[in-house]
């Protein structure tokens, strides 16, 4: 038998500190075990009479339920004074309390999406590990340094040019070494996707609008066939309710209809996703005292850049819904970064967010009276040119009086709740038990109203409702 002596100082080291690890992670688990809402329900006694009083072992039930109470918390974000998020303790969440974020102009641009409420806590620090970890640091530090160091020696040496390009091509090696080193051992996909995403707080504004949306359709749900209509709408319900209602100036939305009915899913959520980051850019800068219209332009954002990160980072839970998302997402990039490169965007002097908002007014100033299908063909899947018409149909209508923000929302809420119930009930579970989705907890919204043909059960006729009082 070897004795401890004779092992490595290193080794000895490694071994006690993960086996020290490994405890605390076992002592982490049986204390969330402990405290989770199936040990007290199978802990604690039922009673009979509703005033009867509480035993001490149901008062420290009670003590320990307060702590997985929901808590929400101011925090600020851009343009106004903030809304509640929310924010409880790490050990006694009952799912994540995030709403993740992809967007894909930022991402051919190679620019990860800002968060729009800013809070501290266990999971911003795992945030930024994994984004050093996943060197995402280091390309972008090489990116920044090549483009100020270009701007350098071009000031420095406007004649001998073939000597810049030598020079600068060198970082630009370095990143091309990273990304094959990423490729070669199978990581260079997982690696962007979490380079790429964000984690931003629920905010209590936003799942109060989507539960205010689907109690709304709840109630023109009268039968289990009229039921699966409102939960198969995937935006032409608002947009047809919305023409219904033409304002003093006779508009209406009609015309937004043929990118919803006329396109599959997939397609659809690319082209509004899109569409609605453009008409985001070009409408962000202009001031709003309506703090009503501010709303529904964040919770527009929020939710197209998570219905894209459903797409690209969770395709298991849009499996059913996806098609062929991931071709057009692959083609829709390639003919981006193609005209990004024509139209020199990567040499612009912005960065970040500055970046994202002069590449949105570059694509908006694209004549599009010719449709891009007749341009391009039908070999492309991309709907890149398809999406900004689509930009300055929402921006016109806007000019126009409309209140263009609240359509986009409601329309986006559809499309996430046509998503939610499509998708079989064994990925929801699945999904819960890592923590969760806000797209798991719209599909429990939306069976608790008896919407979809999951969970319903008729019998002579009789189908239950719930009413909700204030």
């Amino acid at each position: 038998m070897t004795k401890k002596n004779q092992y490595d100082g290193f080794d000895i080291a490694l071994t006690y500190a993960l086996l020290i690890c490994g405890i605390a992670l076992d002592s982490i688990a049986l204390l969330m075990f402990c405290v989770s809402d199936w040990t007290i329900a199978r802990l604690r006694n039922l009673k009979e009479d509703l005033y009867e009083m509480d035993t001490w072992a149901d008062g420290v039930f009670n003590w320990i339920l307060d702590f997985k109470t929901v808590r929400w918390r101011r925090s600020k974000c851009f343009g106004d004074g903030g809304h509640e998020v929310l924010k409880r303790n790490f050990m006694f969440r009952r799912w994540s309390e995030y709403v993740h974020a992809y967007n894909l102009i930022g991402f051919c641009l190679g620019i990860r999406p800002e968060k729009i409420h800013h809070t501290k806590g266990i999971h911003s620090f795992f945030d930024k590990t994994i984004h050093i970890l996943c060197i995402d640091v280091i390309i972008n530090n090489v990116t920044r340094g090549t483009r100020q160091f270009g701007r350098f020696l071009t000031d420095l040496s406007k004649k001998d040019n073939q000597v810049m390009r030598t020079i600068l091509l060198l970082p630009r090696l370095l990143v091309l070494l990273i990304y094959d080193f990423l490729d070669f051992f199978g990581i260079k996909d997982l690696v962007e996707e979490i380079r790429f995403t964000v984690s931003d707080r629920l905010t209590k504004e936003l799942w109060e609008f989507i539960f205010t949306e689907v109690q709304q359709k709840h109630r023109f749900a009268e039968d289990q066939e009229s039921a699966k209509a409102i939960s198969s709408a995937r935006g032409n319900w608002t947009l047809v309710e919305t023409s219904s209602k033409k304002t003093e100036n006779g508009l209406d939305h009609a015309v937004l209809l043929q990118y919803v009915t006329e396109k599959d899913y997939d397609q659809s959520i690319l082209l509004w996703h899109i569409a609605t980051e453009l008409f985001y850019q070009d409408q962000i800068k202009i001031q709003t005292t309506e703090k009503e219209e501010h709303s529904y332009r964040e919770f527009s954002k929020i939710l197209s850049d998570y219905m894209m990160y459903l797409i690209i980072v969770q395709p298991t839970l849009m499996s059913a819904v996806s098609g062929i998302a991931k071709i057009r997402f692959v083609d829709t990039c390639e003919e981006a970064k193609d005209f990004f490169k024509r139209r020199n965007i990567y040499k612009s002097k912005n960065e970040g967010s500055e970046l994202v908002n002069e590449a949105s007014r570059v694509i908006l100033s694209v004549n599009t009276d010719v449709e891009p299908m007749a341009v391009k063909g039908d070999r492309s899947k991309s709907v890149f040119f398809d999406a900004s018409v689509l930009a300055k149909e929402l921006r016109r209508l806007k000019d126009e009086g409309e209140n263009m923000w609240e359509v986009v929302s409601k329309v986006w809420v559809e499309m996430l709740c046509y998503a939610a119930i499509h998708c079989s009930s064994q990925e929801h579970a699945s999904q819960l038990s890592k923590g969760g989705e806000l797209i798991d907890f719209v599909w429990l919204l939306m069976t608790h109203f008896g919407l979809g043909d999951q969970f319903q059960i008729n019998r002579d006729d009789a189908r239950a409702k719930l009413i909700v009082a204030k």
